[in-house]
């Protein structure tokens, strides 16, 4: 009877529930010939699950020298730049050994641990040890899981301004409609690129990098303070998107816009 005896669960903060759509899981070749001579499968349970398949009742594996080696590739080019990976180094293919004892593995703190000269276009080899136990589990319906979670860098959104034309200093401000972001007070700086002053808005706290944001924001001038009239000047600004412009800080992903 063929049942999961052992799942992996890849999770990536920065997608819409999680899902981790940027990367994708292959048996190595080298491993193939001990799948087959086992008796397992491995395959692609749903979408960002993947599975080792046996035969739990005649199937067996030796808990000492059984290694099954897969792949992890990313499928999306940008992956590494909505991924909080401090010191990724695109030289290196990164190791881990499953399974863990805990259920939920932040799965960049183990890759840092251990690397080796890069493979090709593999991000991480994942050696995998099945055991006994997990057969076991499996007959009764439990299959073991292991959960590995992506999380998403959180940086500061900071906006420049550049006036269409020079008709004097403006005061204007940023708003989100719904308050889920707050930005500083806006302020001049002259930016040689452009040889004028823009205007600079930068968020008061950093927020997480996310696939879709449920925000809208917008560019507002307040053209008499008293009796306060204000007038919207781009109701639906552009959301900063990590990697479009580098800002020359780390820690601040940047939108441009003209008005």
């Amino acid at each position: 009877m063929y049942k999961k005896v052992f799942e992996i669960c890849l999770k990536h903060e920065y997608f819409t529930g999680d899902v981790c759509a940027g990367v994708q899981l292959n048996v190595c070749a080298s491993t193939l010939t001990l799948m087959r001579r086992r008796g397992l499968i491995f395959r692609e349970a749903e979408v960002n699950k993947w599975c080792f398949v046996a035969d739990c009742v005649g199937g067996e594996v030796d808990e000492l020298s059984d290694i099954f080696t897969l792949e992890m590739r990313a499928t999306d080019p940008a992956f590494i730049s909505y991924t909080d990976w401090e010191g990724y180094n695109p030289a290196k293919t990164y190791l881990l050994e499953l399974p863990y004892d805990s259920h939920n593995i932040d799965i960049v703190a183990e890759m840092n641990k251990n690397q080796i000269k890069r493979v090709g276009a593999v991000i991480c080899l994942i050696n995998v040890r099945l055991s006994k136990r997990m057969f076991e589990l499996a007959r009764e319906g439990r299959e073991m899981t292991q959960t590995l979670v992506f999380h998403n860098p959180i940086k500061y959104w900071e906006y420049l301004f550049v006036p269409r034309s020079k008709t004097g200093d403006k005061k204007i401000k940023v708003e989100e409609t719904k308050g889920l972001v707050n930005f500083e007070m806006v302020t001049q700086m002259h930016l040689d690129i452009f040889d004028s002053l823009v205007y600079r808005a930068i968020s008061t706290t950093l927020i997480p990098l996310k696939e879709c944001y449920d925000y809208q924001i917008s560019l507002k001038e307040v053209v008499r303070e008293e009796p306060l009239m204000v007038r919207t000047l781009i109701r639906d600004l552009p959301l900063p998107r990590m990697g479009q412009i580098m800002s020359g800080n780390n820690n601040v992903i940047q939108q441009i816009s003209y008005f």
